[in-house]
């Protein structure tokens, strides 16, 4: 982007991720924006790099004199037409730091950049969701308050200190708010959550998914993993707790005949894959990795959205998990000196079937890593058009798994550098998808059956 388009320098600047804003088939770039002003914001380029749009809200206040910038942050969440009148909306949340205000969930009128309306409240927001109900089609937003802890506390008189879902109709109004305290607790103190609106058992009305997750120890308060599913009206109607703390990363999809409605998947940190049914009944429940209990070790996840991944006509589930081990060795000649930490990370890629037994597991990219925790990332992609889908997984090296009939995965792997820089595909090539291709189709440096 060039500097003038910029204006006074923000103390922030962000890369979103990419929209299609007009429906034109051109990609729009969105970014975050935290000014030394105390506002906050997103704006929006186009292809050739020219602002058009810019939301504007009031963010964080100051402390000592200074801004919060890393604190205060912005997330684009959607664009959507949210409402029943006509013309996009922009929902935005954001957060402040500790003690501060404000914490909110912002609408804004894309056309003429203008709030719409808010709602403002104690707890940090995030897991935003928005759907309309399949009966008549009407709006709803749910929005989810994390207790952090850090004695903030909103206009309507919630703090930061408990978990809450916020319903909200897509107009902004607040029908309920709900409290995502487990039962037989006073508190869950440093507990995140997510949201998700579907028809999850396909009757014409949305419910919401909500996966509450306390992942540590806090003031002897043991980590925790439940989902809850409401209707519209905030009424608690199933419930399934995991047995441990788990990640923020599950999926859903209506994948097995056997079981109508949407199912739901997860890894909690004890290595175990749940499948639940559309009522929040477990259908499999699979160990994929044994966890020491020494506390030397750690295990994060990811689960992928249901997709044909070997052209059977069927849907897979598959995910992507890091194991991750802690040591530490002394630095030579100087006892005194702090220690060396090193972090392995044994990424593996699972496959499971519709009811959830393992079809792979297969470890793909172990390492040790000074100072270094590796994040977890993954892409489903049709390479080449086939129907099927492949996993892509960016670690040292780009790698691709292909899942074959018979269940057998075949892992494809290339240095990041070489594919960037070698002759077969140049860096103005790596916007036609063929010459990508054609280009791990041609050049294939590992090749193993699982």
């Amino acid at each position: 982007l060039s500097t003038q388009n910029f204006g006074n320098r923000p103390r922030r600047y962000e890369l979103e991720r990419l929209v299609d804003l007009n429906d034109d088939g051109q990609m729009e770039t969105v970014f975050e924006r935290v000014d030394a002003d105390r506002t906050v914001g997103l704006d929006i380029y186009n292809q050739y790099n020219n602002l058009i749009k810019r939301f504007t809200t009031q963010g964080a206040d100051y402390t000592d004199g200074e801004v919060e910038p890393y604190w205060n942050n912005t997330k684009f969440i959607l664009i959507e037409d949210i409402d029943d009148a006509p013309g996009l909306e922009a929902l935005v949340t954001v957060n402040s730091g500790y003690e501060r205000q404000p914490r909110k969930l912002v609408c804004f009128d894309v056309e003429t950049e203008k709030e719409k309306w808010s709602l403002e409240t104690g707890p940090w927001i995030a897991g935003v969701s928005f759907a309309r109900n399949p009966s008549d089609g009407k709006g709803f937003i749910t929005a989810t308050g994390q207790s952090l802890d850090n004695e903030a506390v909103g206009p309507d008189g919630l703090q930061d200190d408990e978990p809450v879902l916020y319903f909200l109709s897509g107009s902004g109004e607040l029908l309920s708010t709900q409290s995502l305290i487990p039962p037989n607790r006073k508190s869950a103190l440093k507990c995140y959550a997510k949201s998700e609106l579907n028809d999850y058992d396909n009757d014409g009305e949305l419910e919401a998914l909500v996966l509450s997750y306390k992942a540590f120890f806090h003031e002897g308060d043991p980590g925790f993993g439940r989902f809850c599913l409401f209707d519209l009206t905030g009424n608690l109607e199933h419930e399934y707790f995991l047995g441990s703390s788990t990640d923020d990363r599950f999926a859903t999809g209506d994948v097995s005949a056997d079981h109508p409605g949407v199912e739901v998947a997860v890894i909690d940190h004890a290595g175990y894959f749940h499948l639940l049914n559309s009522e929040l009944k477990l259908i499999s429940k699979q160990q994929l990795y044994t966890v020491p209990e020494d506390g030397s070790s750690h295990i994060m996840s990811t689960v992928l959205p249901p997709t044909d991944l070997d052209g059977d006509g069927n849907l897979e589930w598959s995910a992507i998990i890091c194991h991750q081990q802690f040591a530490s060795e002394v630095r030579s000649g100087d006892i005194g000196e702090p220690p060396n930490e090193y972090y392995r990370n044994d990424f593996r890629i699972v496959v499971l079937n519709a009811n959830g037994e393992v079809l792979v597991n297969q470890l793909l990219d172990p390492d040790w890593n000074e100072g270094i925790r590796s994040p977890i990332f993954a892409q489903l992609a049709d390479l080449d058009s086939s129907g099927r889908s492949k996993i892509l997984y960016p670690g040292k090296n780009i790698q691709i798994l292909e899942l074959q009939r018979g269940f057998k995965a075949w892992v494809r792997s290339w240095p990041v550098w070489k594919l960037l820089s070698g002759p077969t595909v140049q860096a103005e090539n790596l916007h036609s998808q063929q010459s990508f291709v054609d280009h791990l189709t041609t050049e294939q440096n590992i090749d193993r059956p699982n």
